[in-house]
This record gives structure tokens, C-alpha cells and sequence, in this order.
């Protein structure tokens, strides 16, 4: 489920993002292998607390807007529209 999960979610931003980071913090399945294969910066960290990953996340973004989802969420079509615009 979660391999789909991450493929969405690039998906749903990949036609509004410059860029994607992905940060893992240990994922035993193929997540990291499909983020990249669909065009996502991976970076690895072990796990530090939501807080404290998603702050050093930030930190490797390198774009002056940044969205925050989680691989169990994606941009609506609407929300991508309106993005755009």
C-alpha cells in the first residue's frame, strides 16, 4: 500500500513542483527506489521526530515555495489548477 501511496503523491505535484524531496527515515519496501525513479531528490536520516525531520527536510529544499505533504496525501486537481495559476 505504501508503495502507491508515494507514486501518488509525486504524481499529484510533479506537473507544479520544480522540485520533489523526499526525506526517508528507513523504509524497508521499494519507496525509495520508486521516489526516485519518478524524478524525486532522496535523502535518507534516521528518525528524529516529526518536528526535527521535517525541519531538516526544509533545509534541503531549494525553492522559494514549499509544500508539505505526507506519501499518504496528494494535491487535488483543483488545488493543482489553482497553484498553477
Amino acid at each position: 500500500m505504501k508503495k502507491k501511496n508515494i507514486i501518488r503523491a509525486i504524481k499529484s505535484v510533479s506537473k507544479i513542483a520544480d522540485e520533489i524531496v523526499v526525506l526517508d527515515s528507513g523504509s524497508r519496501d521499494k519507496t525509495v527506489d520508486l521516489a526516485k525513479e519518478h524524478g524525486a531528490k532522496v535523502y535518507f536520516r534516521e528518525w528524529s521526530g516529526y518536528a526535527a525531520q521535517l525541519n531538516y527536510g526544509l533545509e534541503l529544499c531549494t525553492k522559494d515555495w514549499i509544500l508539505i505533504l505526507d506519501a499518504d496525501e496528494e494535491v487535488s486537481e483543483e488545488l493543482q489548477e489553482s497553484i498553477a495559476q
